[in-house]
């Protein structure tokens, strides 16, 4: 069977486009990107208020017919009901022929005119008044990072059939959860309580947010008992259940899409003999679908997903795809690539030297766990060595199962039913798991599962191993298995912790280590507290820094007080939960230092010293960072207006001190050698040309190291400029041009403003006038001139150049 095309049967024709980038279709959202077109109306990526951004679906209302209404009635159906994975409708607006927005009420009159045509609303007193003519619906949705069918295409051009089964699985569980929730008869509808059938699931409607998935665009969504019998109605018929095909859906029909949706992803290929829309829906009408590009035991789960009797489905999407994981445990399959990735470097800590008063000052930064998207690390990661922070534990194993010298976690699951007999074998596969064995404790805790689906202690058992082979979503599975049938087991429930914080799901990781320690509130059981619980508060205080982070990006130079104080409200919880993660681990040097950033963003300068004092003492391989950090906030504090004249210099020998330190513990680390430049060069008063030339030594041993060194807090364009700077007050003014040159000859941005960098030039051009080199002087002028902002200075440095040439 040949591959199919990239769009299935049934795609539409593409009209031509009504908007263009920069159009506000609506007050506040601005169209930033055109991203595709539908039978009936466009989708953009959006800016709205407050610097967010949206997916901006317009219908055209005018030319789609009852089609466009439907548009209308499913939104109005949605658009309050949330759900993590369900993409949410941030905003619903018609417009009327002549450009106006109609009012709230008028766009849900729209709607109830398709109500009443498909007969949802039954007993109608009088009938509706005439709705608005409206000519464009306007909804404004949560914007995905890209869609399964673009992961799909990733996955094609890296030479992969389809996604990684693993990768693959996490995505559809969460689509699951939310066709489940839809499906549940829980929803506030119009005629009562009932159930909402999407009708509409495949690749591109489902999205991928943060890692895990979003179910969006529901444009087809449908209360079960509506009646549907339009061709337009049946969705993409490449995914389409038999039943959507003859408009009845039901509560399996959103499963069968998936399990379709997940062939496609899984293979590349759709289960189609025939590539016809005709043989599409013929095959669909007979069940003919050929899945044989996955195994047998796949196979059996997705033809009882897309069985002809909906009733004969699995009782739910979750289920199917459980069934999945079940099917695919067993099987080789291409390795998941990570979810991680590594944002861009934020602000690095800058120090420009001041050309006359010689005073440095630093730039705002951020500590390491803020300046990058990548999250904390993990108890798994943790067990790969024995370095500072989370990861001083020694395995998973030991850090699983070690409770200061309390039983091990591990013997107190119980086990539901009737499983002495697993006993001897579930003590070797504990031993198993004690030496890191865990390909093999896997295979013989399956057959276990398999005979005794209930046997807690065994799932518990399978689920540490799947976390030590990084299968986190399998582990999951088995703890929610085990919680299932043990809800009162300390020991699933703090394991199931473990495995959320992999999953860097850190608030639920939170809630189960809390419940695990209640549940062992005498602490016999070793659960009551726990070196591992600090790794989900930290976890939660490095998001809470992150939006701190982010909420300062976009009030930075604004003024905008309301937003810094929101900001510093996120870092005094983040400070919070690290206050937590201290008590269950306070011998983790990483948690104090952590704090202490953090406190000194607040700020807390006094605070975030004695933290980062006490992470310095309690020691591990990163002390020298903790050093420069130390040395740093205390040359931040000496140049304070309020800082009192003998305490500034008492504060920056400290820091030379920290900064000199840090240099010799790691002599590759160009952070303390750039802040030691600075620090000599603030310093420099008994005798002056031995600190200028200490400093030029510490820029040059910055910028030698630089390349080495990850993540440095400045850039090369810094160090050049601060030893250049450094190096006109030396009168070493042939190097200072060289690294001058550098900085502007640099694709880096300036290391500082334009204004203050021609300041230093014309300083550089005066000193070659004076040492009776003309050309020089002229040529740095220039460049001065070049850099300037404003006319008046560039008309002050044009007049002095003048007055050096004399009349």
């Amino acid at each position: 069977m040949g591959r199919h095309p990239k769009r299935p049967p049934g795609s539409s024709m593409v009209m031509a486009r009504k908007y263009r980038e920069g159009d506000e279709v609506v007050p506040g959202f601005r169209l930033v990107r055109f991203l595709g077109q539908g039978a009936i109306g466009e989708v953009w990526h959006a800016a709205g208020p407050g610097g967010t951004e949206a997916a901006i679906k317009i219908v055209d209302l005018s030319g789609s017919g009852a089609h466009g209404l439907k548009e209308v009635r499913a939104m109005q159906l949605v658009k309050r009901i949330h759900h993590p994975h369900l993409t949410p409708i941030v905003g619903l607006w018609a417009k009327h022929e002549d450009g106006t927005l109609l009012a709230e009420e008028d766009t849900a009159l729209l709607a109830s005119q398709e109500s009443g045509r498909q007969g949802v609303a039954q007993t109608i007193v009088a009938p509706p008044e005439p709705a608005p003519r409206a000519t464009e619906l306007i909804i404004a949705m949560g914007l995905g990072q890209k869609s399964l069918a673009e992961r799909l295409d990733e996955c094609r051009a890296q030479g992969l059939p389809g996604i990684p089964g693993d990768e693959l699985l996490g995505y559809l569980r969460d689509a699951a959860r939310a066709i489940d929730f839809l499906n549940s008869p829980v929803h506030a509808l119009a005629t009562g309580t009932g159930a909402i059938v999407h009708c509409d699931i495949k690749p591109l409607n489902i999205l991928i947010v943060g890692g895990a998935a979003q179910v969006c665009d529901f444009g087809l969504a449908h209360m079960v008992g509506a009646v549907r019998k339009t061709a337009a109605a049946m969705g993409t018929i490449a995914y389409a259940a038999p039943e959507l095909l003859d408009g009845k859906p039901g509560p399996t029909t959103d499963q069968y899409c998936l399990a379709i949706t997940y062939y496609e992803l899984r293979t590349g290929s759709l289960p189609y003999h025939e590539q016809s829309a005709f043989g599409v829906i013929e095959a669909v009408r007979k069940g003919d679908l050929d899945f044989s590009l996955v195994g047998q035991a796949e196979q059996a789960v997705l033809r009882r997903a897309t069985a002809l009797d909906p009733a004969a489905r699995y009782p739910s999407a979750t289920e199917m795809v459980d069934a999945l994981y079940a099917a695919t445990m067993g099987e080789a399959a291409p390795a998941a690539p990570s979810r991680r990735s590594k944002g861009p470097r934020l602000a690095a800590a800058v120090m420009a030297v001041l050309l006359i008063a010689a005073a440095a000052g630093l730039a705002y930064h951020f500590l390491p766990s803020m300046r990058r998207a990548e999250p904390a690390p993990s108890p798994l990661e943790m067990a790969q060595s024995t370095q500072e922070g989370p990861s001083e534990q020694t395995s998973v194993a030991q850090a699983a199962q070690q409770a200061s010298g309390k039983p091990k976690p591990a013997d107190q699951s119980q086990t539901a039913g009737d499983a002495g007999s697993g006993r001897p074998l579930l003590a070797h596969t504990e031993h198993l798991l004690q030496q890191g064995q865990w390909e093999a404790a896997r295979r013989e805790l399956a057959n276990v599962i398999r005979s005794e689906p209930n046997h807690v202690q065994a799932r518990v058992q399978l689920g540490r191993a799947c976390l030590g082979l990084d299968l986190v979503d399998e582990a999951l599975e088995h703890f929610a298995h085990a919680l299932h049938a043990a809800p009162e087991d300390a020991s699933a429930r703090f394991y199931f912790g473990l495995a959320l914080v992999k999953a860097k799901r850190f608030e639920e990781a939170v809630e189960a280590f809390e419940t695990a320690a209640k549940l062992d509130a005498d602490g016999h059981l070793g659960y009551h507290s726990r070196p591992e619980y600090a790794d989900a508060y930290l976890g939660v205080a490095t998001q809470l820094a992150d939006q701190a982070k982010e909420l300062l990006g976009h009030a930075a130079g604004s003024g905008q007080s309301a937003i810094q104080a929101k900001a510093s409200a996120l870092l005094k919880q983040a400070v919070g939960q690290l206050d937590r993660a201290v008590q269950h681990d306070p011998k983790r040097s990483l948690l104090w230092s952590r704090r202490g950033a953090l406190r000194r963003y607040i700020p807390d300068f006094d605070g975030a010293l004695k933290d980062i004092t006490q992470a310095i003492e309690l020691g591990g391989e990163a002390v020298d960072k903790d050093l420069v950090f130390r040395g740093e906030l205390r040359q931040r504090m000496a140049i304070r207006r309020e800082t009192p004249a003998a305490q500034k210099t008492q504060l920056l020998r400290e820091a030379r001190k920290d900064f000199e330190e840090a240099a010799r513990k790691n002599p590759k680390n160009a952070d303390a050698h750039f802040f030691l430049a600075g620090v000599e060069t603030l310093l420099a008063d008994d005798d002056t040309k031995k600190a200028y030339a200490s400093a030029v030594a510490a820029y040059s041993r910055a910028i030698e190291t630089h390349p080495q060194w990850p993540d440095p807090w400045f850039t090369l364009s810094e160090a050049y400029y601060g030893r250049g700077t450094v190096r006109i007050l030396l009168g070493q003014l042939r190097e200072a041009a060289e690294d001058f040159s550098r900085v502007l000859d640099s694709k880096e941005a300036l290391p500082t403003d334009r204004a203050e960098i021609a300041r230093t030039l014309h300083e550089l051009a005066k000193e070659f006038w004076k040492a009776k080199q003309p050309e020089e002087a002229r040529r740095w002028n220039r460049r001065a001139i070049e850099l300037v902002p404003d006319q008046a200075t560039r008309l002050r440095y044009q007049a002095a150049e003048k007055s050096w040439e004399g009349p």
